[in-house]
């Protein structure tokens, strides 16, 4: 599985600003989550549980960071794209991108398969780079299917 087969453009959000991780995902996924379908009772407990899972143990990797969540809920894998060329935490330069993604409870390998595939991508410094500094939607998701 490739984010590139996730994320279509209504899971970009550009210039993303929060205090912090789980703001930042929050605002993603709020945004994202109503294009997949999801009530809007349903994308405020997808988001708590974003966010309970990224306080219990922080996902920033540098110039990204993967928040995630695993539910009942969801029966697919949903993933969305915040990006700041400048640094999406206020007053710091990092992380620049941030990929917030919710998978089926029962599918813990794919999850899995899916975190390591990210956390390869959230490593790759000219990738990021390119994704943070993208101008529009289409480019970010261009860069995505490379």
């Amino acid at each position: 599985m490739q984010l590139s087969d996730l994320v279509q453009a209504d899971d970009v959000i550009l210039g993303v600003r929060a205090p912090d991780v789980a703001g930042a995902a929050a605002d993603i996924l709020g945004r994202a989550l109503p294009h997949h379908g999801f009530a809007p009772d349903a994308v405020c407990r997808l988001i708590d549980a974003v966010i309970a899972r990224e306080r219990e143990m922080p996902t920033t990797c540098g110039a990204s960071a993967i928040p995630h969540a695993r539910d009942a809920a969801v029966d697919r894998f949903v993933a969305a794209i915040g990006t700041n060329r400048d640094g999406i935490i206020e007053g710091q330069r990092e992380p620049r991108v941030i990929i917030a993604f919710l998978s089926p409870l029962e599918k813990h390998a794919g999850h899995l398969e899916l975190l390591a595939a990210l956390s390869r991508l959230a490593h790759d410094t000219a990738a990021m780079n390119a994704i943070a500094e993208a101008k529009t939607v289409d480019e970010v998701i261009a860069l995505l299917k490379r």
